[in-house]
Order: structure tokens, then sequence, then C-alpha cells
């Protein structure tokens, strides 16, 4: 347990690095190693002298060894973590030529992801100029015509032209200009981290190609990881020729590949609401079921085969060659799948399996476990940021546990004892294991009969015995899935916010499909793909053959995954009430009686029902989400919600009211909204409302255009009751009031409105009072002091139409007298949002002006105890963010 103990320290250190907001110089990591090395060298002398001074003292002796190996774990981690991420920092596009244009002459290194219009890449620098990129960089490249999210035209071509970009296969070398930026996303609250994402991928800097690339004739050896990239790319080729138009054929290419870009959304959504995600990537279960074909046919081979007359198996145990066999092909596999860290964490744990065996060293799973966890980190230690280290590495413990345990023991003492009716020896038994009597069984069942039994009965005795063998199986499989879906239930909930309750029953069927029919399936169409022309029908035959078994399966899938009631969102609660969550599941597991069972109820429950606590009357809490060039603000009183605009649209069926509102609610316990209220009709501020109105309920929705009238999906559903925003309509919401300043009323409401229609929406608290102004212009502005007079004055004021020259005035600055200005703006925004007079401007009247470009999503919490503002990036923020400007 000590070794194992120092495995979880080690861990423990590596993670905490990634949690530092800053790097200390480098020195510093280097005294960490020697600190560590000193510690544990004195602890174990220290261990020493208490053993040839006192016998009897064995507990001090073996705490002063405890201390000393997990001391030197804990500085080992923190040393090495440190040291690497310090190199990897050194490679950072300088502040100084952000947003700059380079002339770059660039190999591709990666699987190219196209979509429609665009296609993007890895590559590695070979020249730049001017010089100072760093050597790997991410490339974005669209076609002429093709229209960003903001609507610009990127390449400079005409809008709506038809246009093709040309195929890009790793190993090209290319001459491209580059508008080269550092990596930027969102950062909002219980948020997706895609900075520290790419930054874990070793990419310091990203590129928008400008003008026309020109590949290069020039010869130059590929590397042995480029190669890999090739073949990947190739086989992704064949496969999707073969599977043109096939329902789920971008599936079979990520059970083959790992390549999951062509997955659909709603795909994603169904996968997720079922719980069979995991089945749709690369997983330990594909990469060992690969090794063992690979192990068994060299050990069936190498017993048969001989060399000058001697058979190889006298020369060398068949064990040794089909062992080294095995990790070779898992090797190749975990290559060609992308090298994730799933597949990372089972090839390490057949590695250390393997090794072991031929050195006939005798370790526990456990330990397997733990030591493929520390060759991981060894060798990436940003892989505790992504969520499946944690969920790949805690299912396969919790496999283990639930295994090794009394909770299976009973069904495979059954299992165990089972005997045959033909076959047995004096004592009534077949000998031998269940493996040996099912083969006795078999070669019985074509033998001449030695006793009067018919055939037909021998057929159906070995019939019977295979479907209970099977039955046992499944249902084996079965209770280990509800063990693992148990476990995982509180790291689910702390991680996505979201448990499939129904997800036994959906994995109940599709383990064994998936996992020894599609993916075997898809492996072996990829293989035949790679073949010359006879190879080409069979390999479409296979890949049909496995893309209509997962389409069946999708029909068990997409009945469970209509049930509303079968996905329990979950706020996002505290890390310790997840501990204890994960602490009461594994009790559950454990064979301990009913007091044991409600202690570890008792634990799990308040990490899946826990909510924030609840606000006092008069207070409210606004939250300016970080949707990159648009808005969205979520006010919060005591027991209601509202949301002020809904973001923009990031792409077909992606938009920021599904990828960063919704998540944000969910988050934040709110599962539906009371009143929703869309400014105006611009993209920027309603092109969330499809995603939005998709998950989230709405009561009362407010707006200066009909939202009736709006383009929405089947599924989404519009508010209860659709009212018009107009200048002096009110209500109150526990003890906070809510009052439209403008539009003035007209007689009907027109299908889209502009900047000027804005819905201005004031809330205003016991305390305080915050201003939301949609994108009203000076004008606007003007109208609003003249009307409100001392009443427009507010704590809080949301910058107009994202801080643009155009609005924040004079005049609305002075009467609104705010103290915090928020502008919502997108990092290298084309419109120079927000305009440097606009923040100087309201920093001269003693306002603090805050950016979610910048800084991320910006909090306000208004109450008894005072106005506090915090910012995402502050809040949490990580060494790799860089300084911001």
């Amino acid at each position: 347990m000590t070794g194992r103990g120092a495995v979880v320290v080690f861990v423990l250190g590596t993670a905490w690095v990634q949690h530092w907001s800053a790097l200390p110089p480098r020195p510093l990591a280097w005294g960490c190693l020697l600190l560590a090395g000193l510690w544990s060298l004195g602890c174990w002398c220290r261990a020493a002298c208490l053993q040839r001074r006192d016998r009897a003292g064995c507990h001090r002796r073996r705490l002063w060894q405890v201390a000393g190996l997990w001391g030197a774990a804990w500085g080992l981690a923190i040393g090495l973590a440190h040291l690497q991420a310090l190199d990897r920092m050194a490679q950072s596009l300088p502040a100084s030529e952000q947003d700059q244009v380079f002339r770059v002459t660039l190999r591709v290194v990666s699987l190219p992801d196209a979509d429609a219009g665009q296609v993007r890449f890895e590559a590695e620098v070979l020249d730049s100029r001017p010089a100072g990129l760093p050597g790997r960089i991410q490339v974005a490249w669209y076609a002429p015509g093709y229209r960003s999210v903001e609507g610009a035209v990127p390449d400079g071509g005409q809008a709506g032209a038809e246009s093709s970009l040309p195929e890009v296969v790793p190993g090209q070398v290319w001459r491209m200009a580059l508008n080269m930026r550092s990596p930027h996303g969102s950062r909002n609250p219980h948020g997706f981290d895609y900075e520290g994402w790419i930054f874990q991928k070793a990419i310091r800097a990203v590129g928008t190609v400008r003008g026309t690339p020109v590949m290069q004739d020039r010869h130059v050896v590929p590397s042995w990881s480029i190669r890999v990239q090739q073949v990947r790319h190739a086989v992704r080729a064949g496969m999707q020729h073969h599977l043109a138009g096939s329902r789920y054929g971008a599936v079979l290419v990520a059970l083959a590949l790992g390549d999951q870009a062509g997955v659909p959304a709603q795909d994603w959504a169904t996968f997720n609401r079922s719980g069979i995600t995991h089945l749709v990537s690369i997983s330990g279960l594909h990469v060992t079921m690969v090794a063992a074909l690979g192990g068994g046919l060299a050990l069936y081979l190498w017993k048969r085969l001989s060399w000058r007359g001697v058979p190889l198996a006298a020369r060398c145990p068949a064990q040794i060659p089909a062992a080294c066999c095995a990790l070779w092909v898992a090797w190749l596999y975990c290559l060609l799948a992308g090298w994730g860290v799933p597949a990372q964490r089972t090839f390490f744990m057949l590695a250390v399996v393997a090794v072991c065996a031929l050195l006939q060293l005798p370790l526990s799973l456990s330990r397997v476990l733990a030591l493929a966890a520390v060759i991981v980190l060894l060798f990436d230690p940003w892989a505790v940021l992504a969520q499946g280290f944690w969920l790949s590495f805690g299912a396969v413990g919790v496999l283990m546990l639930a295994s090794q345990g009394r909770w299976l023991s009973r069904d495979a003492a059954q299992v165990s004892q089972r005997t045959l009716h033909s076959g047995r020896d004096a004592s009534g038994e077949v000998p031998g294991t269940e493996a040996d009597r099912a083969w006795q069984e078999y070669v019985e069942l074509f033998s001449p009969p030695a006793i009067a039994v018919s055939r037909a009965e021998r057929w159906n005795t070995a019939c019977c015995h295979v479907a209970r063998q099977q039955v046992s199986s499944l249902w084996q499989g079965t209770r280990l899935q509800l063990a693992i879906s148990m476990a995982l239930v509180p790291v689910l909930a702390a991680m996505f916010q979201q448990v499939p309750l129904l997800s036994p029953l959906a994995n109940a069927l599709a383990i064994p499909l998936v996992s020894f029919l599609v993916t075997p399936l898809a492996l072996i169409g990829a293989a035949l793909g790679m073949l010359p022309a006879w190879g080409q029908g069979m390999a479409a035959h296979v890949l049909d053959m496995g893309q209509a078994i997962f389409a069946a399966l999708m029909l068990w899938i997409d009945w469970l995954s209509s049930f509303e009631a079968g996905l329990l969102d979950t706020a996002a609660a505290p890390w310790w009430l997840t501990l204890l969550g994960v602490v009461g599941a594994i009790i559950l597991l454990l064979p301990a009686g009913v007091f044991g069972k409600l202690c570890g109820v008792t634990l799990l429950m308040p990490a899946l029902f826990w909510r924030p606590e609840a606000m006092a009357p008069g207070s409210w809490s606004l939250t300016a989400l970080d949707v990159g060039q648009g808005s969205a603000i979520v006010v919060a009183t005591a027991r209601h919600a509202l949301l002020f605009d809904t973001g923009l649209p990031y792409g077909p069926g992606n938009d920021a009211g599904e990828r960063v509102v919704y998540p944000y609610l969910r988050a934040s316990g709110i599962t539906g909204l009371d009143v929703l209220v869309v400014s105006h009709a611009d993209s920027d501020h309603a092109g969330g409302l499809p995603g939005l109105l998709r998950h989230v309920p709405v009561r009362y929705g407010f707006a200066s255009f009909d939202l009736a009238a709006q383009r929405l999906p089947a599924d989404a559903g519009l508010p209860l009751h659709s009212l018009p925003c107009r200048a002096g309509m009110h209500w109150e919401l526990d003890g906070v009031r809510f009052r439209f300043l403008h539009p003035q009323g007209t007689d009907a409401l027109p299908i889209r409105s502009g900047n000027a229609q804005s819905c201005v929406l004031q809330v205003e608290g016991q305390y305080h009072r915050a201003l939301l102004t949609g994108d009203i212009g000076v004008q606007e502005e003007r109208l609003l002091v003249e009307n409100e007079g001392q009443q427009l004055r507010s704590e809080v004021v949301l910058a107009g139409h994202h801080g643009a020259r155009t609005s924040s005035g004079n005049r609305f600055v002075r009467a609104t007298a705010a103290r915090h200005v928020i502008a919502q703006s997108g990092r290298f925004n084309r419109f120079g949002h927000p305009h440097p007079d606009v923040e100087q401007r309201w920093q001269q009247a003693g306002a603090r002006f805050w950016r979610t470009d910048l800084e991320g999503a910006v909090t306000v919490r208004s109450d008894a105890t005072g106005l506090a503002v915090q910012a995402e990036r502050q809040r949490r923020r990580r060494y790799w963010q860089g300084s911001m400007p």
C-alpha cells in the first residue's frame, strides 16, 4: 500500500502544478528535485538508524520509510511537471507579434479536420518571417467565399462563391501567409477551458491563412510520427469512401482511428443522454481486444512452427513471443488511434503486465494500474487536465474493486461450480477448467458415442451450456457496468453536471455489440481498405455490416434517450461534496451491511442534489457570460432567473445558447428561466435562441421583435407567453424590481428589429441597480437621460453596443454614475470593440471597466454586504494564459 500511496501523491503533485496561476523561476524547480532527494535520503537514514538501535520500533521505522517515499514522490512530481511546463511556455508567441501576418514554411503533422468551407490541421514550423513563431501551431484554412461566425470573408473571396480547398495530407510542406494569434477561448464558470485543452496538445499559436498558399516541392524525410499520420489519413480516406452516405459512417471511423470530428453534434447529444459516449472512442477494451488477438495468433503459430527441425516452443517458451507480439500490436493500434489517454493507459498497463510476466514479478492489478498512471504522467504531465484521465483510470479501478470483492463473488462461484452432464470422470465431474470441460463436450459431440446417447441430446446439452454461459457473462458484464455507473456518478455530476440514469440499460446491449461486433468489423474493414482492388469490395461489405449493426443498436439508444427523466441535471457541487460522493459510491460497492449501505447513500446524495445557497430577498446576482462578440447576461434572484440576450451562432446547429448559456444554467442549478429578454434581432444577441430553447423551458419571453416569427428547430419550444418589451413595463421577483426603459410603444411588432429598438432593462434590488442597454446608440441614450433623469443612476452598466464609439456618450456616462461597466466583446473582433475612447470615458468618470474578451465572464453580486465583482480569469487563472494585455 505504501507504493500505491506514493503514486497517489505523485498524481496529486502533478495535478497541483497544473493549477498554478504562474510558474516560479527554473532554479526553484531544480531545488524542488534536490530537496526531494535529500528528504528521501534523510528519512531512510533515520529509519536505518532506528533499525540498528531499536529493533522493537518497527512502527516508527515504517513511518519514516513512508514519509521518505511519499515526500520524494511529491517533490519529484512537482519538479518534473514544473520543468516541463517551463519548456512548453518558452514556445509562445510574443505579445508584440499578436494578430500579425507571418510568412511561414510549414509541414503538416496531424490528421486534417476538413469541414464545409474550411480545414484545420496542426503544423510544424520550418521557417518564418519574421522569426519567433513557436515550433508547433494550428492552422485554419478557409475557402474563398466562406463566411466565418462574424460574417467576414477571411480569404478575400466573394461571399457565396463556390470554391473548394486542395487536399491537405500529413507530410506536405506549404508556404503560406498566416495571421498569427495566441490561443484564446471563452472563460466561463464551470465552462470548457479551450486554452488548457490546446496547451495540453503543445500548440502555442494559431494561424488563419491569408492569400493563396503554395505547396512546396521539397523532399523532407518524414518522421515516424508523420508516417503514422499518413497511414491514418489513407485509412480514413478509404473508410470514408466506402461509408459515403452512411448514417453512422463517422462512428466507425471514430472506432477505428479515434477521429471523432465527423460525428454530428446531434449524435453526441444522444450518446451523452444514454451514457454510451465512452464506446464511441478508443477505449481500453478495444486496445486489449486487439492485443489479445495479436498475442493469441503469435501463441498459436509459435507452438506449431519449427526451425531446423526443432520446435520454436522448445527454443523459447511460447508465452514470451506472444507477450511481445501482443504489446507490439497494441502499440501500433494505439498509434493508429491517435494515442489518447485511454489508449496510453491501456498500453502502459499491458506493458507492465508483459514485463512482470517475462521477469516473473508478482504484481497485483492495482499496482499495475498505479505504474501505468505514473508512466503516463512522466511523458505527459498535462494528462491530468483531461477528464478522460480521471474517468479512464477511475473506471478501471472500479472494475478491479467490483470484480475482486464479494459484490460479484456469489455469481462467479455459481458459474465456476457448474458441471456438464456428459464426459464426467470417476468423481462425476469433468476435469480441468471450464474451458477444458467445454472443449471436452465439443469433442464428444462430434465423436462416436461411447454410450447410448443420441447426438441430438448431446447437441441440446451443448447449446444449453453455451446459452447459460452467455447469459451469465452478459449478467456479469451488466453488473460490472452498473458498478462503474454507480461509482462514477458523483464524478460525472461534477464534470458534466449531468448523470444518464438509463446508462446501465443502454450499455447492457451497447457494450457487447460495439466492443465485439462493430469495432472488430470497423478494424477489419479499415485493414481490407488498404489492400488492392480485390480487397475493396470485401471492405465495403464489412463496413456496411458494421454500420448496419450500429444503426440497429441506435434504435434502442434513441428510444431510451427520448425519456426526459432519463437524464438527471445536477448543479456543480463543491469539490469536497464530490469527494464524499465518491467515497459513498465505493461503500455501496463494498460488502457492507445495511448500516454501511445507508452511510454510502447518505454520502452520495448531497453530491447529486446540492444546490447553491439562495440569496436573501432584495439581493441579486448578474453574470455577463463570455460568448465572444455577442451578449448573454444571466440575472438571478432568490428563487428566479432571467436571461438577457442569448449570444451568437457559431455554426450550423451550434450556438452560444447551447454551448455556453445552457451549461452555465445547469451548473448553477437553474432548471428553467422565468423571463427571457432578447434585446433585438441581430444574430450576436438572438443567435443562441435555437440551442437555448431546445434545452431550457421559458415562462415569459420579451423582445423588440416577433419571437413567434423566428425560424427555430422543431424541437425548440417557444416561451409560454411572448410579449413585447415596452418602456414602462415592470414586474417584481423576490424583492427585485425589473423595469423596461426602452423602446417606446408601437402598434405592432416587426419581424426584425435593429440596434435603435433594443430593449433596455433596469434591475433594481434593495441595495443596488444594474442597467442592461443592448445595442442602443447615443441618440437613444440621450432620450433615456431626458425621460429618466436621476432614475437612470445605476452602479452596474452594460456598455452599449459592446463598447462601440457610437454609444456611451458623455451625458449618458454622467447620468448613470456607474461604478462598474461591462463590455461584452470578442478577442480580436473586426469591429475594434470596445473602442479605446469609450473605455477611457468610463474610467475618467470613476468606473471600473471590465472586458469579457480579456477577463472572461464577469460576475456581480448585490446584497447587504455590498457590491462584489469578480472576473473568471482572475478567479480561475492558470499559468498557460500568459500575461493579459
